[in-house]
């Protein structure tokens, strides 16, 4: 009913975006169909709870150096949700002093104060709480520490600043130098040695404070590293500082990338449009926008195309490429135009035709049928004895089968090969109806018990009635020329004899005149033996032979009966029309 439904666990923070493709097809016959994307978004829950970039924060500052606003460390926590989800605000959830002041929305700790009314050596300890904006919201805490020291740095060991900001493009080669801290003992007389506490694995620091990378980083993987870094005098005792270190990886626009250098499909030349071939699937290690791709044919092709979200390489139409092999372009293209190419090779078979197409109906859904096309082919090819290529796959369709009555029906459309030989369809339809049985068991280990299904039969002389329609078709025209043509003719005949008859009037052609009988004329009003004439009847009128052979008579239209005087009998006579 079109209702889309998520059936498996989605976690935004892993992936935030499904590009969906959809097939719409009706049950007419033809079918048609169509195909569609849908891209689904994921909204955010607040699921993740702020982290903070160390477990502690250390602090120290000479009380000759304070001053009201000094900065002395910034807190710094993350969440991974988005949105309100991902909105930090900090507090000190533990302990309290007049000295510090905590920014809510920047983390950053400050001076209240000159400290001038402390005299003595003091640390202070709290609690700092990074809560999120969620509903319900959550939090995580991190610990604080500050020394105020009345004493000068020579008493000792101590970082010129107790933070460091560093940034590294990804995928720089391995020894690269991020940054560079600083400490001082306080003296000459002492050294300071530095050591790393944190993420040892990718990075190193070197004798004079300099961070270096041991491996590539991508920002793909990780985007930020916080590093702790030590610092150690050689008094006796040693003394030492911690300062932090945050690391960030900045993104740099790679290209797409094929999961292969080559793609082969092999599809009939009877394969309808939209029928898909393969998919073609790239990867952006970038992130963001950036990853969207766009799918196109580096040349346009008038036999295939490729849908741009998805990648799906379908045909248009390949009728004329039977018998031969097309290699397609296909680019996958990133939001800055950086691309990738790779080659789709398909072997377009020849030898079948629409007429060797069989269809059977199964009693399930369209997408289960879909995804067991492989298994589907094997099944009726094991039944069947003949190697089978399924072409189309669609939802409907009529059948006479009781078992089939339910909803859910799906037309699976196939033909058979056997030897590099098509089977035509009456053979195969034949076989699947003797061989019934052995096609549901296979179908069974498909689909499993409860599977039905029905073969469509073509209704017999679909092809001789149609011919006969056209001849039917043919003839009808024929005789409607034919038609017209003749009443052309009988106008035209009757239009010529009007005029005929309109000369005779005019030049009195058809007055009695003398040398053409040897009767008296007569009128309407002289009775006579020999000739009358009366209204709805044939003129008569009794004529001499001029000679043994020829009999001339005279008469204004009608028909003429004419008698031999000669003979006695009076069925002797003849009748003319002139």
């Amino acid at each position: 009913d079109g209702m889309l439904l998520a059936v498996g666990h989605l976690d935004r923070e892993r992936r935030e975006t499904y590009d969906l493709i959809v097939k719409a097809a009706d049950k007419g016959s033809p079918q048609r169909e169509n195909i569609t994307t849908i891209r689904v978004r994921l909204t955010d829950v607040n699921d993740n709870t702020p982290e903070f970039s160390s477990s502690s924060y250390v602090s120290s500052i000479l009380l000759k150096d304070a001053k009201e606003g000094k900065l002395l460390l910034t807190l710094s926590a993350t969440d991974k949700d988005a949105g309100n989800n991902s909105l930090i605000t900090y507090s000190f959830s533990a302990g309290s002093s007049p000295y510090l002041a905590l920014n809510s929305e920047t983390g950053a700790v400050t001076l209240t104060s000159d400290l001038a009314d402390v005299k003595e050596d003091t640390t202070l300890h709290l609690t700092a709480m990074a809560k999120d904006h969620g509903r319900p919201p959550l939090n995580s805490t991190a610990r604080v520490v500050v020394n105020l020291r009345v004493a000068s740095l020579e008493e000792g060991v101590a970082f010129q600043s107790s933070s460091y900001n560093f940034s590294l493009r990804e995928n720089q080669a391995v020894g690269v130098t991020v940054g560079k801290v600083w400490a001082s003992a306080g003296s000459n007389l002492y050294d300071v040695a530095y050591s790393l506490k944190t993420h040892t694995d990718l990075f190193s620091v070197d004798a004079t404070g300099a961070i270096q990378t041991k491996a590539q980083l991508d920002k793909e993987e990780q985007e930020w590293y916080i590093l702790d870094v030590e610092a150690v005098d050689t008094r006796i005792p040693p003394t030492s500082a911690v300062a932090m270190v945050r690391v960030q990886v900045v993104d740099v626009n790679e290209p797409p990338q094929f999961s292969s250098e080559v793609y082969k499909a092999s599809i009939f030349n009877i394969a309808p449009y939209k029928t898909p071939v393969t998919t073609v699937k790239a990867t952006d290690p970038d992130v963001g926008d950036e990853a969207q791709l766009t799918y196109i044919m580096s040349a346009g092709s008038p036999y295939f195309d490729v849908d741009p979200s998805s990648g799906l390489v379908y045909v248009v139409s390949v009728t004329s490429l039977g018998g031969n092999m097309a290699t397609l372009k296909v680019d996958a293209t990133d939001p800055r135009g950086l691309r990738t190419t790779t080659s789709v090779e398909v072997d377009v078979k020849k030898g079948a035709s629409s007429s060797d197409v069989v269809a059977i109906s199964l009693n399930q859904h369209a997408n289960v049928v879909e995804k067991k096309v492989p298994e589907l082919e094997r099944s009726l090819g094991a039944a069947l004895g003949w190697t089978v290529n399924i072409i189309e796959v669609s939802s409907g369709g009529a059948t006479e089968s009781r078992s089939l009555r339910a909803d859910v029906r799906t037309l699976v459309s196939f033909f058979a090969v056997d030897g590099g030989q098509v089977i035509s369809s009456e053979d195969v339809t034949k076989k699947l109806q003797s061989q019934s049985a052995a096609v549901a068991a296979e179908l069974v280990k498909v689909f499993g018990e409860g599977i039905h299904f029905d073969v469509q039969v073509k209704p017999e002389g679909s092809a001789s009635n149609d011919a006969a329609i056209i001849a039917l078709s043919v003839l009808l025209a024929l005789s409607i020329v034919g038609l017209i043509v003749s009443t052309v003719l009988i106008v035209r005949f009757k239009t010529k004899k009007n005029h005929q008859d309109s000369d005779r009037e005019n030049f009195d052609i058809d007055r009695y005149a003398e040398g053409y009988t040897n009767w008296p004329q007569k009128t309407n009003s002289e009775p006579s033996d020999q000739g009358q004439t009366k209204s709805g009847e044939d003129k008569t009128a009794q004529c001499n032979r001029k000679d043994d052979n020829d009999v001339k008579v005279k008469t204004n239209g009608g028909s003429v009966r004419v008698k031999d005087d000669k003979n006695d009998d009076s069925n002797d006579s003849h009748t003319s029309s002139l």
